[in-house]
């Protein structure tokens, strides 16, 4: 079994895709938000296929493999000064017109950071294949990630108390902050490593 971690590129994207709609088309959490799989479908094509190309195409998002075949990944964007304007008409603007009310909140916590750090990774979207699941891949990618953005805030809307309790055990030198909206929506952020002076 050979496993390898691999910067994603639009090459990836119909396998990216594939996968997540595989992930998501039926979680509790977008079917509380459209209950009709045909308006689930429509909001991830109109909303996350662009989110997903936009994280792509910024170069940040990275999957791991098994023996060559994409078996998850994690989708990054990069928030800053620069990107700042194209970021939140991907991520804020349009999520909230789709009804997802909680990104309101997530965008005054980024606007918060951004105070303190030039840079935040968004960790959009971490998904597993449905055929690679319980085989400790997602922890890998999880843990190679954060580890790639080691001394860059991390934010990130968590929907799982599996993927909660995950980011507590890959991030225990970095100040976690939880902000707990609903039931399935967890806003957590993971700033860099304090040195201690």
């Amino acid at each position: 079994m050979e496993i390898k971690y691999i910067k994603l590129t639009e090459q990836n994207y119909t396998k990216v895709w594939e996968i997540f709609l595989d992930g998501f088309i039926d979680s509790h959490y977008f079917t509380a938000i459209k209950p009709d799989k045909k308006q689930r479908i429509e909001m991830f094509e109109n909303i996350y296929a662009p989110a997903i190309k936009y994280c792509i195409n910024q170069g940040t998002s990275y999957a791991i493999t098994k023996d060559g075949e994409i078996a998850g990944y994690n989708l990054i964007a990069e928030y800053s000064e620069e990107t700042k304007k194209q970021f939140e008409a991907t991520f804020f603007d349009t999520f909230i017109q789709a009804g997802e009310k909680e990104v309101e909140v997530l965008r005054k916590r980024f606007e918060e950071i951004n105070k303190k750090y030039p840079k935040i990774s968004y960790f959009l979207i971490g998904v597993m294949s449905k055929k690679y699941r319980g085989m400790g891949l997602g922890k890998k990618i999880n843990k190679y990630v954060v580890l790639k953005n080691e001394n860059i805030p991390i934010m990130a809307e968590l929907t799982s108390k599996e993927i909660i309790a995950i980011y507590d055990k890959i991030a225990p030198k970095r100040k976690i902050i939880k902000e707990q909206l609903t039931d399935t929506y967890v806003i957590t952020t993971l700033l860099p490593e304090e040195v201690e002076k």
